[in-house]
């Protein structure tokens, strides 16, 4: 059966290069009966259910094209795996979340083994005339090293509870995840060290550190630091919050956002079960501002109060986020339904709306990323559509708009349907700027003409305003007599001084954009 792309991110700076990581998975098809003249190749990849490609990208920025059908190395798991993160700091780990609940890690520089059947491992078969074949059964595969499922032996003596192990080793007590994991996503390194995120679709989300050790039986493992569940008290779903993605605020490691049926809730890992630790870190829900209906005040067919409110559609749940990497909780986040919101963290509301601004909707299979070169440039995905966002040339639409399997002759692959209960990550920016796309199992480097990788320098002329911070223009000796800002109490990030001219452009262009966006 042909696999499909489930995620797709990036090891930056693995001996000297970039690579692209493609989470294939294959579909649920029953056993897998293989005849006895089958190759061992055919033999080897029975067992597993996902798979991981490395793929070298191409060093030039002005490169595009498919990505090379040869991948340099493939992770396998026998677990379905729905979500791949490679470690900050160190990106020779890959990080997968399964849908069993369990962990495991790969480390690339393990030795890449050829495919042996283990039934067979003695035998040794001619390589294929196929080239792409021949290169499948050379020595390019890896299996995890580490599973968090070998917790479970750990408490072997506890009647095969599973216990999960701190960083000095001590036993913490049982694994935190009984349901599928949807999203992992690891943080920006903070003194040398990445957390990593975990969330499966109850709402139960997990916080690891990666512990490397030389003189211990397991050298690779992971730690648990902590976790909360964002479905506690949600009755109407019985706890169960059907989330489906996180994101991290960047260089930090505290506060993150996770999207579920519930809506956009933000939280921390501090603060008890609220989740949030001060009046700093903003409101706990994020909203959009449209009417849902059936709750308080809605009239039944006879003129009486309803007595039961009714739930709020499928098609209004957002489905994908990220987070602006040179402003510090600007959130982007789509919806199913096609609509996309801007939020500035600190607020309940979005800065801006747009409705309807998603082609090819309603779909849950949508993919957002900000650019890692301009801050105001932006990319959304949707089946076959690539729409490329410049908020300092327009703020009402896309700047360009591209049909993956026409622009890039992806024509002749089967095109990917419109689903309402999957969720993928289909888009990825590399370190030059340029959108990586899956489509029809094949992954793409888009090119985007320069000045849509290479920040601005001196602000456009219809931006060229002059601004200040609120605090400036208070009178000296008159601080208490208004309304106290929170500007001092801002977090800061760090912006590369090429970025940072388009950086507070772009602060200018959202303190100026109105709430609701039309359509186009």
């Amino acid at each position: 059966a042909t696999p499909t792309v489930q995620d797709i991110t990036m090891c930056p700076n693995w001996c000297g290069a970039d690579y692209a990581l493609v989470l294939y998975n294959w579909p649920e098809e029953g056993p897998r009966n293989l005849p006895e003249d089958s190759s061992t190749l055919a033999k080897f990849l029975r067992p597993f259910r996902s798979a991981i490609g490395v793929y070298r990208l191409p060093t030039t920025p002005s490169s595009e094209g498919t990505a090379n059908l040869k991948p340099n190395r493939m992770l396998t798991s026998v677990s379905r795996v729905n979500s791949i993160a490679v470690v900050e700091g160190r990106p020779h780990l890959i990080v997968g979340g399964s849908d069993t609940g369990s962990l495991s890690i790969w480390d690339l520089r393990e030795s890449a083994r050829p495919p042996r059947d283990s039934s067979d491992v003695e035998h040794s078969e001619l390589p294929s005339p196929d080239p792409t074949i021949a290169h499948f059964q050379g020595s390019i595969w890896n299996l995890p090293i580490f599973s968090t499922d070998l917790y479970a032996s750990v408490g072997g003596s506890r009647k095969g509870k599973a216990v999960v192990l701190d960083e000095e080793g001590a036993e913490q007590g049982g694994t935190p995840h009984h349901a599928e994991i949807c999203c992992l996503r690891s943080s920006d390194a903070q003194n040398g060290d990445a957390l990593i995120f975990c969330l499966d679709v109850s709402g139960v989300v997990s916080f690891w550190r990666v512990l490397e050790r030389t003189n211990a039986v397991l050298k690779t493992a992971l730690a648990l630091q902590g976790q909360l569940s964002l479905g506690e008290g949600n009755r109407l779903f019985g706890d169960y919050l059907d989330a489906s993605y996180l994101c991290v605020h960047p260089q930090q490691q505290v506060q993150f956002v996770v999207l579920s049926s519930a809506g956009v809730q933000q939280t921390g890992r501090r603060g008890g079960k609220s989740g949030i630790s001060g009046p700093t870190e903003g409101p706990k829900k994020l909203e959009l501002n449209r009417f849902r209906g059936g709750f308080g005040g809605a009239l039944g067919e006879d003129g009486g109060d309803l007595e039961e409110f009714a739930i709020t559609p499928t098609l209004e749940e957002p489905v994908c986020g990220a987070f602006c990497p040179f402003l510090p909780g600007v959130l982007l986040v789509a919806y199913a339904d096609g609509d996309l919101a801007l939020f500035d963290t600190a607020l309940s509301v979005p800065v801006t709306h747009w409705a309807c601004a998603i082609p090819q909707t309603p779909n849950r299979d949508i993919s957002v990323a900000w650019s890692k070169r301009r801050p105001s440039v932006f990319f959304v995905k949707c089946g076959t559509a690539l729409d490329v966002w410049d908020l300092c040339e327009n703020v009402h639409g896309p700047a360009i708009s591209l049909d993956v399997a026409r622009d890039l002759g992806l024509s002749g692959l089967p095109s990917p349907s419109t689903s309402l209960s999957g969720t993928a990550s289909e888009l990825l920016i590399d370190t030059h700027g340029r959108p990586l796309i899956s489509y029809g199992g094949i992954t793409a480097v888009v090119g985007l003409p320069a000045a849509y990788t290479t920040p601005l320098q001196a602000p456009p002329l219809r931006t060229a305003w002059a601004s200040q911070p609120m605090d400036e223009l208070l009178k000296i000796g008159h601080e208490r007599d208004v309304y106290p800002t929170l500007e001092k109490l801002a977090r800061k990030v760090d912006v590369p001084i090429d970025s940072q001219v388009e950086r507070d452009v772009l602060v200018g262009v959202l303190a100026g954009m109105q709430p609701m966006q039309a359509s186009t």
